[in-house]
């Protein structure tokens, strides 16, 4: 509904509150007049000081910020606390939150979720967005699993994002909620279709595993993981590369999966940038590069990938893509073999046992032959039976 200004000048300069009210709004905002701060001001506190509880809140928070005047704390609050008391949802909730954060006001848990209850009880989505973690975590109120999922769910059905997104996150964990993967799909697929990256990636992950009331689904987890993945989530890039390599949910096809790979490995993927080395050592999806495959092995194994590790390793030491040099063959490898790699195990015992690019020492050797053979791997096994020793 739109105002004339002029309409409205007359009805607030004979003293209405509502028009007076209005007026500092256009003054505000600029509608249907020129702008000016100071004439806003003006006229909302004129409708205030009638107790109009909208303009009592709209000058509170003018004063808390200082837009436009001077700032004037004292004031703020009691105008807050006016307009609060006399109904307004509004300055119910900003009270509220200003009393949880102790910010301007003595921190008080209690009288926030009081405010939060009242703002709640006249629909503020957010109001019952905050209430609900309240009762989730027990804070200002007792600790009350089933008030927070009702308070999520009258903020989640307003379309509140942080309560949809809390709701599907509940029903996915079971935590606070009974797993309910079906009703997680409900609040995801809402989150989903608005754009939400993380909900499409769930989307995603409870399609491929499917549970509790949710069938696996393949296509429609690539599906998802694709919108997921195209709108930058470098897990759902790395997984969906996954699904083209094996031709899971959608054709097989390399270099997809290739394309997909480097997108994440580009954001620092570990398991993209191991996979991308895999995939131009192999010449799989991409024309076969061993000094690009050892930049994504090196780029992995810097962050700690145990298989990426152990293949650059082996670069150095066949000297493929690097110059060869066993000194860095054996570090990888060692660093591959701590994490428990029985293929870097049983190298690097061999490495000790020679001396080759390593101080040899048949202890160390011994040591590692023992963890390699301990993993079952076949030539420690058999290295460790002729030796005689066990």
């Amino acid at each position: 509904m739109s105002f004339n200004y002029y309409d409205e000048l007359i009805l607030a300069q004979n003293g209405d509150p509502s028009a007076q009210y209005r007026i500092g709004q256009m003054y505000r905002t600029g509608e249907g007049v020129k702008r000016n701060y100071e004439k806003s001001i003006y006229w909302y506190t004129k409708s205030a000081n009638q107790g109009n509880i909208s303009a009592q809140f709209e000058l509170a928070i003018i004063y808390l910020r200082g837009e436009f005047t001077e700032q004037n704390i004292p004031e703020a609050i009691s105008l807050l606390k006016n307009s609060a008391e006399k109904g307004n949802a509004s300055a119910q909730l900003y009270l509220g939150k200003l009393y949880q954060d102790g910010k301007y006001v003595d921190k008080n848990d209690a009288q926030a979720a009081e405010l939060y209850t009242k703002a709640a009880e006249n629909n503020d989505p957010q109001a019952e967005f905050y209430l609900g973690d309240m009762y989730l975590n027990g804070i200002g109120v007792a600790q009350d699993n089933s008030r927070a999922i009702y308070w999520y769910k009258k903020a989640a059905v307003q379309g509140n994002i942080s309560a949809q997104s809390k709701l599907a996150e509940l029903y996915y964990s079971g935590s606070y909620a009974e797993q309910d993967y079906e009703e997680s799909v409900h609040w995801y697929k809402i989150l989903a279709e608005k754009g939400v990256q993380e909900a499409q990636f769930r989307l995603g992950e409870i399609y491929y595993g499917g549970n509790k009331g949710v069938r696996r689904n393949y296509e429609k987890s690539a599906e998802w993981y694709s919108k997921a993945a195209a709108s930058g989530s470098a897990e759902a890039q790395y997984r969906l590369g996954n699904m083209f390599l094996s031709g899971i949910g959608v054709p097989k096809d390399s270099s997809r999966a290739v394309f997909w790979y480097t997108k994440a490995a580009e954001q620092d993927h570990m398991k993209a940038q191991f996979r991308l080395g895999e995939a131009y050592f192999k010449g799989d999806g991409i024309v076969c590069d061993a000094k690009k495959a050892a930049y994504w092995y090196k780029k992995a194994a810097e962050q700690g990938d145990p298989e990426a590790q152990y293949n650059l390793g082996s670069l150095y030491y066949f000297g493929k893509g690097v110059e060869k040099d066993s000194e860095e063959t054996a570090y990888w490898y060692r660093k591959a073999a701590e994490q428990g790699d029985p293929d870097a195990q049983f190298n690097l015992s061999i490495m000790y046992e020679t001396g080759d690019g390593i101080s040899q020492d048949k202890e160390k050797s011994f040591f590692w032959l023992k963890k390699a053979a301990g993993q079952k791997h076949k030539y420690a096994m058999e290295k460790l039976k002729k030796s005689g020793l066990h």
